[in-house]
């Protein structure tokens, strides 16, 4: 070994791989499952060039996604092998079992279901709210395509809105959705009549805790979410905070102090630092989840407060079950599986499902001796190994053709990597360092 350089990996030199969370990893596909000689099987763009941009779930379990270049929104189909489009653009398709919807739907940002089985989609671009009915039929809900802030105590139809993000549905019928461009979140009523719950209209700021969120300034929120008590969870993204309305319509924080930044874990989430915080989601146990984009971690805030890294990697931490580069978005589904949307090493998004916490035996594979020139691998049943850098690029791969084999790390200089073995969309990491 050259003097003074190290390998330094998670545990020691010789181990059975012990990954930090004992949870099953995939990487869901993100192709279009198309009729062949359609305009969408016949378009290249949409099926490789994605920008996935909001998730949810519904009550059944159904996975849905919007996509921003394309105009669709897909779901998973039942295998977990494919996105099928269930509501698209102007383009006219049909595919045999599929519902055919040609309504417009530019630039979709933010996705929400109700217990009716309606979809919500939020047109960032476009100023409108759009209801998607088990049926096929759509309908405007909210909004009338021009921007600007206008229309509260009347219909939301003709209200202007500025920028509409995430959205999410409460078990009484009313929808909430936040405004990028006016700082605000709003409510669209069961009756549909329209309000502004959070935020000063036009006016960015980070003020009000613990008053009247109507009085409160945001900058720019993006993600919400809701408890099962009712309270409801903001991302207030340039403020690197998570702040929370309760029932009576006070504000306060929820995570982070508003200072940007990579902190807390272990502690108060009010201490934390956060960088950029976007989509949230609410476990089954009452956790919050936070797509800390960022710092390209997802984290938890538990239901005492206190704040940890539930994925991810970051320069001064650990690595937690899944590499992630600038998560956007986060949803669970009923069995607290959870899935998350980020950017691959490609600029292009990647939909990731973590399985809920289970109790898994040993992996067989070994890290054996380290040296400047190598690692040692053995016992390996992965199909391929990849050194990733933390920023999720690769810098090198390798099929594993062998249980026992070596990867050559002589490239590296000093610095933070992951390890990442793959065996078809399971995915196990291990971090290491090369010190100087």
């Amino acid at each position: 070994m050259a003097p003074g350089r190290i390998i330094f990996l998670s545990y020691s030199f010789f181990f059975s791989v012990n990954f930090v969370v004992a949870q099953e990893v995939s990487v869901l596909p993100a192709d279009i499952c198309v009729q062949q000689g359609s305009d969408i099987g016949n378009n290249a763009d949409l099926v490789h060039q994605r920008s996935f941009q909001g998730i949810c779930v519904n009550g059944a379990g159904n996975v849905y996604v919007s996509e921003w270049n394309s105009g669709y929104i897909l779901s998973l189909d039942a295998d977990d092998k494919c996105l099928m489009p269930v509501a698209g653009s102007s383009r006219q398709w049909q595919q045999k079992g599929y519902l055919t919807r040609s309504a417009s739907v530019t630039c979709p940002r933010g996705i929400a279901t109700d217990k009716s089985g309606n979809i919500y989609v939020a047109q960032y671009n476009g100023q409108l709210i759009r209801r998607i009915a088990p049926d096929g039929t759509t309908k405007n809900i909210a909004g009338t395509g021009v921007v600007g802030y206008s229309g509260d105590g009347s219909p939301a139809t003709g209200a202007r809105l500025h920028s509409p993000g995430s959205l999410v549905c409460d078990n009484a019928g009313n929808l909430f959705f936040t405004e990028e461009g006016n700082h605000i979140v709003r409510k669209v009523a069961a009756d549909g009549m329209i309000s502004t719950v959070a935020g000063t209209p036009g006016v960015a700021g980070y003020d009000g805790n613990h008053g009247l969120a109507v009085s409160a300034k945001l900058h720019s929120p993006t993600g919400i979410a809701i408890s099962a008590n009712g309270d409801i969870y903001i991302s207030d993204t340039y403020n690197n905070v998570v702040r929370k309305i309760t029932a009576e319509g006070v504000i306060t924080n929820m995570a982070g102090k508003g200072e940007k930044g990579y902190s807390g874990d272990g502690d108060a989430a009010t201490s934390a630092r956060l960088n950029a915080p976007h989509g949230l989601a609410v476990t089954g146990s009452g956790d919050l989840l936070i797509a800390d984009e960022g710092n390209n971690v997802i984290r938890k805030v538990s239901v005492d407060g206190k704040i940890t890294t539930y994925a991810g990697a970051t320069e001064t931490g650990s690595a937690y079950t899944v590499l992630l580069a600038h998560p956007r978005d986060v949803a669970v589904d009923i069995d607290d599986n959870v899935y998350i949307l980020d950017f691959s090493e490609d600029i292009y998004r990647r939909l990731h499902r973590i399985g809920s916490s289970v109790e898994e035996e040993q992996e067989d594979v070994k890290i054996g001796a380290a040296s400047d020139r190598y690692i040692q691998i053995e016992n390996c049943r992965y199909s391929s190994v990849a050194i990733l850098d933390m920023q999720n690029r690769v810098l090198s791969l390798q099929d594993v053709t062998s249980r026992t084999f070596r990867i050559n790390i002589s490239m590296l200089k000093p610095g933070n990597y992951v390890l990442e073995f793959r065996k078809k969309s399971k995915i196990k990491t291990v971090r290491f360092s090369v010190a100087q």
